[in-house]
């Protein structure tokens, strides 16, 4: 009579597994505690970033290549991000803000927002004129809306752009708006690493930037884009990426663009001063030209920038003098400041005054990422209030009386673009991030 196999019989050894299996089992044991540990972090920590102009609505995220000197046209209201300061350079806080477009592209209080006033003054810029990081009643804007009860104040800034594109912006708005602007106030980004003249040199170097899917970028990735599906593919899932995943943003931290800003550190003397002047006088001429406008009906005012900050602070700690770079910027902003001044243009400069607040009374401007805080823009506005109130109490400008060149006797020099440097900082305008890659 057969015997019944032992009970064992059906049983492999371990060694007899099959080695699919194995690996199986192998991946799961490594792969599980890596999983739950990117679930905790992601749940514990918010680094996650939406690198789309926050201008670009809904409607507009599939849009395609399109110029960058104006936002889309359309009423919509988004909500972004941004990392104040809890403890000064020590701990931070991530706090939000509402941004809200009117019918015409433009940042306003309100979606439905109306225009009925008899005067019409423009704010133009970049971040800072629009008021990147900070709610619309705290942007210039708003204050000098507050301040100037006859006038429409318009919010016509996009965060990235440069004097370069002024002119366009002015020309995009005017003929969505259809009047004409009894004042422009501008604002002009002083910092020689990655602000306003950096940027126009980049353009000149590079190209024109555009926007992808509300994204700003450069015009080498913009020629990759538009020439490969791959290339649109891989973007697409890059913005996603960092849209919803702060595992992604930590281990490939978004690297400045470098055609985005041309830094200055090491190219900037006396000698090419005039050169750099005569760059941003030309941009602020067309810009008279764009708005119909004589020079003496445009206030610019000159932003202050965290690295001359940075400096200033670190060399009144240490008691020394301040770096050669940072004493060429100011002695260059001083050159500049009054050539354009010559030309006609009423200059503000509240940068001594926001500088020393801090120096003196520990009331720091800035942002994380450089961009002012509220109370930074009451300053400002301050300051141009008593200017614009003369300029609109006076007879309103004759369209087409527009001074075509410089008024003083200084020919333009020429000037040498200096090779690409990576920006010392990656601005949260959206305009100097690259979505791929880290670095």
């Amino acid at each position: 009579m057969p015997q019944p196999p032992p009970a064992h019989a059906d049983r492999r050894p371990v060694g007899a597994l099959k080695p699919v299996r194995l690996a199986g089992l192998v991946c799961a044991w490594t792969l599980l505690p890596a999983i739950g540990t990117i679930a905790i972090f992601e749940l514990s920590v918010d680094r996650r970033l939406d690198l789309r102009a926050p201008s670009f609505g809904p409607e507009h995220i599939d849009t395609d290549l399109v110029r960058f000197y104006a936002p889309p046209v359309g009423a919509h209201t988004e909500t972004g991000r941004y990392d104040d300061w809890e403890v000064l350079f020590e701990r931070s806080v991530q706090r939000s803000v509402t941004y809200v477009y009117d019918r015409y592209g433009a940042r306003a209080d309100r979606e439905d927002r109306d225009y009925p006033l008899p005067r019409n003054v423009a704010v133009i810029g970049d971040s800072f004129s629009f008021g990147q990081n900070v709610d619309w009643p705290h942007t210039l804007p708003a204050l000098l809306g507050d301040r100037l009860p006859r006038a429409n104040v318009f919010d016509l800034a996009v965060p990235g752009s440069s004097s370069i594109y002024y002119p366009d912006t002015m020309t995009a708005f005017r003929q969505r708006l259809g009047r004409r602007f009894d004042a422009v106030v501008v604002g002009v980004y002083t910092d020689l690493e990655i602000g306003d003249l950096p940027r126009v040199l980049a353009v000149r170097r590079y190209g024109d930037r555009v926007t992808f899917r509300g994204v700003a970028v450069g015009a080498n990735l913009a020629e990759r884009l538009s020439a490969s599906r791959f290339a649109r593919l891989r973007f697409d899932a890059a913005i996603a990426l960092r849209r919803w995943s702060s595992t992604f943003n930590v281990l490939f931290p978004p690297r400045a663009s470098e055609d985005f800003a041309v830094d200055l550190t090491q190219w900037l003397r006396p000698d090419r001063f005039d050169a750099l002047a005569s760059l941003l006088l030309d941009d602020l001429l067309r810009l008279a030209q764009a708005a119909d406008l004589p020079p003496d009906r445009i206030v610019i005012w000159l932003i202050p920038s965290d690295h001359v900050l940075g400096e200033r602070r670190l060399a009144q700690r240490e008691q020394r003098e301040w770096q050669p770079f940072f004493r060429e910027t100011e002695a260059f902003w001083s050159a500049a400041a009054a050539r354009l001044e010559r030309a006609g243009f009423a200059v503000i400069d509240p940068r001594e005054r926001i500088y020393r607040r801090y120096l003196t009374r520990g009331v720091y401007p800035f942002t994380v990422d450089g961009h002012f805080r509220s109370g930074s823009y009451e300053l400002v506005a301050n300051e141009i209030e008593p200017v614009l109130r003369e300029i609109l109490h006076g007879t309103p400008a004759a369209i087409g009386d527009v001074a075509t060149t410089p008024r003083c006797d200084e020919t333009p020099s020429p000037v040498a673009i200096p090779e690409a440097k990576r920006p010392a900082r990656i601005s949260p305008s959206g305009a100097s991030y690259e979505a791929e890659g880290g670095g």
